[in-house]
């Protein structure tokens, strides 16, 4: 199911006004609402290569498989979708930094790395990130 942009802004600006809510994705629209009702901005800063890598081995895992985070949405690659990962970076990375950096920096961490992610997970929830059992609230 494609939304379009209306519908879909519509819809995260009613979710970040519930008391708890965590949102995958940049959608520049509504970023700085999201950013100004949220208690952390968790920003993955990776390098294109291991976007790319991750983009892919998740295509090769679950391709053709509904997302549970994406309801009627089927995990696939096209190329116009990997030249998008590959060049995200280049092209978007600037405008995030740009909104974000005009905010509470104790609000904001950047990782780098997956390693880096999962140390200051482990850290501060005291268990590894589980990604086969993420919650996701589908209402």
């Amino acid at each position: 199911m494609v939304r379009d942009k209306k519908e879909r802004d519509e819809l995260i600006l009613n979710k970040v006004k519930e008391e708890k809510w965590i949102m995958d994705g940049t959608y520049y629209s509504t970023l700085k609402n999201r950013i100004d009702n949220s208690d952390y901005v968790i920003y993955l800063d990776y390098s294109s290569i291991a976007a790319t890598i991750g983009a892919v081995s998740r295509t090769l895992k679950n391709n053709g498989k509904e997302r549970k985070d994406i309801p009627g949405c089927n995990e696939r690659m096209t190329f116009h979708y990997l030249f998008w990962v590959m060049n995200w970076r280049k092209n978007k990375r600037n405008t995030v930094l740009e909104i974000i950096n005009d905010y509470d920096k104790d609000k904001l961490l950047v990782f780098k790395n997956r390693k880096s992610l999962n140390k200051w997970f482990k850290k501060t929830f005291n268990r590894k990130i589980d990604t086969k059992n993420i919650l996701v609230n589908n209402e």
